[in-house]
């Protein structure tokens, strides 16, 4: 990199005029030289990163992606060496597990030779892994600018008291006025509560979580909660973001406190309407506990476990029908069935079946456990937008159990908009985006696999155990990914309808026409909708399953190249074009 900056300021040189090579000989000093005196943040006005979401930052990796992947290859490959690392990340039983299931791998590779097992049986466990091993090292990679000591028990065993040191002066200056004392009996929301509903606690617990309909002044907790939520992460893994995220998160932080901007609201209890002055914090908590209460179908996780035993069968099933004759079904045993799908009496092959049996079914319960995981984070984020366009709806509301206001004011629509950017980055972020992303990869690399065995011989395509093996994944993989795509289109659809926004512009031409005396001060509130409204369309792109699909060109090169496989597939076997 040296050489590489020595060469650009070399040919740099020579683009040079008069007033850039005197620039460079001048004696500036910077902002050393410059007067200064203390200033404070603008708590009135809003950044453009508040409605973009990027102000709630998440954790993210020190390394880049090709380190990870290296790192995480080689620790799979030499995964007793790494087994302390493994059992930091993940669990002892779990590492056992894998360490065992590496064991079993090692062994059938070095010393089981059965004639008539096919790849996919012999390798096909040992690429699964090492695709799992990569996947949780790139999950995980946060946890390097986490916790310096590299365990990831730190923050678990970090007390509240030791977390406050971290909060600003400004802040501090808050606490100071407030008697600790008073502040205890007076706030609703106990601190030991809100780290049982931000750990993911027991539904049960939850249900303690409601805050009081009077309001209360600010106070330590508040401070401590709202550091806790702006700095926390993920659910499978906690922790604060990289070094200057975190100096510009405290910056906004200590500006906009939670406290200081409230929105007076409508809640109900025991069928009666009631209001209360809320923050975003309040109304987040009550959302979040909604979520939480919401019960998820277990639909993906049967069909992963349906996948998973399909799989695990495939090649017993394969070798029957290859061997067995219909018209003598009814004259065979059961012990000459299971010959014929697994091979000769032998103790050599019954080991080989057996132990890649056990592997198949565990990693690829695993696999698919993870993408279970995927579909449950995308629900909550589907729940999470859909109760957010409850709040301005006093029926929608009412039925949700969750706070109502409506957007009559420049602040209501302040709080709206942060509550918005909020929400949209609860849960798990980018480790599920890790694992969309290899789901969304490895399809792909099916697909691609599928189409070239179709040109190249599509006649004795079905005559291939791994053949059948591959349609079998890329069509539960393909499932999967449908659902991801349908529930965030139906997210990213409820954030950004702008009916809301015009159903209250409604509502204000209605205000002005019953109260004239303040027209002047609505028609500011209703400009301020048109522009959230614009800003919004501006600032909201369509949801993308992929990252790497965001990239226009990268985008539609991979969609000319495979409707182009596809297409070439269908006139082959088909005998018609697809345009």
């Amino acid at each position: 990199m040296a050489r590489i900056a020595w060469y650009q300021e070399k040919i740099g040189a020579y683009d040079q005029q008069v007033w850039e090579k005197s620039l460079e000989k001048a004696d500036l000093n910077g902002l050393d030289s410059k007067p200064k005196k203390t200033g404070h943040i603008k708590a009135d006005l809003i950044d453009v990163d508040l409605v973009r979401g990027s102000t709630f930052s998440k954790a993210k990796p020190e390394s880049p992606w090709t380190a990870l992947t290296r790192k995480g290859l080689v620790r799979v490959l030499l995964f007793p060496f790494f087994f302390q690392w493994w059992i930091q990340v993940t669990s002892k039983s779990i590492s056992s597990c894998i360490l065992m299931l590496y064991f079993m791998q090692a062994a059938v590779v070095l010393y089981l030779e059965v004639p008539g097992a096919s790849a996919s049986e012999v390798f096909g466990p040992m690429c699964l892994m090492l695709l799992l091993g990569t996947v949780h090292c790139q999950i995980v990679s946060t946890e390097s600018s986490r916790w310096p000591s590299g365990s990831p028990a730190a923050s678990s065993t970090t007390s509240p008291a030791r977390r406050r040191p971290r909060k600003g002066r400004g802040l501090k200056k808050s606490e100071e006025k407030n008697d600790s004392g008073d502040t205890e009996l007076q706030g609703p929301w106990q601190f030991e509560e809100s780290q049982r509903l931000y750990r993911n606690e027991e539904p049960r617990e939850l249900e303690r979580l409601r805050p009081s309909v009077g309001s209360r002044p600010a106070s330590d907790t508040d401070d401590t909660m709202w550091e806790e939520l702006l700095q926390g992460s993920d659910s499978g893994s906690t922790g604060s973001s990289d070094s200057e995220g975190n100096g510009n998160q405290l910056s906004w932080l200590q500006a906009c406190h939670p406290s200081k901007d409230r929105v007076s609201a409508i809640i109900w209890e025991q069928g009666e309407c009631k209001k209360a002055d809320m923050s975003v914090l309040e109304i987040s908590g009550i959302i979040l506990t909604r979520v939480k209460l919401v019960e998820q179908g277990m639909g993906y996780l049967v069909l992963g476990g349906l996948m998973t035993a399909t799989l695990a069968l495939l090649p017993f099933a394969f070798r029957l029908a290859q061997q067995l004759d219909m018209s003598s079904l009814g004259s065979l045993s059961l012990t000459e069935l299971a010959e014929m799908a697994v091979g000769p009496c032998d103790a050599q092959t019954y080991a080989f079946h057996f132990i890649t049996t056990v592997q198949r079914v565990c990693l690829t319960g695993l696999f698919f456990f993870m993408m279970c995981v995927a579909e449950r984070t995308y629900k909550q984020r589907l729940l999470f937008a859909k109760y957010f366009s409850h709040l301005t709806s006093a029926r929608k509301a009412k039925k949700s159990e969750i706070p109502h206001f409506r957007l009559k004011k420049v602040q209501n629509i302040k709080m709206w908009l942060s509550l918005r950017s909020f929400l949209r980055r609860r849960g798990p972020q980018r480790s599920v985006d890790v694992i969309v992303s290899t789901v969304f990869l490895l399809a792909l690399s099916i697909s691609f696999s599928i189409c070239a065995q179709l040109l190249h011989s599509h006649k004795t395509f079905l005559e291939s155990m791994t053949n059948w093996e591959l349609m079998v994944w890329c069509s539960s993989l393909m499932l999967f990914l449908l659902r991801l795509a349908t529930l965030g289109s139906e997210t990213n659809c409820k954030y950004s309808n702008s009916s809301v926004l015009l159903t209250e512009q409604i509502n204000l031409y209605l205000k002005m026409e019953k109260k004239p005396n303040k027209k002047e001060e609505l028609s500011i509130v209703n400009n301020v909708l048109k522009l959230a409204t614009k800003l919004m369309k501006e600032l909201d792109t369509p949801f993308r399953l992929l990252g790497l699909t965001v990239n226009p060109l990268i985008y539609n090169i991979t969609r000319v190249v495979i409707l182009s496989a596809v297409s070439a597939v269908v006139s082959d076997v088909l005998g018609f074009n697809i345009r």
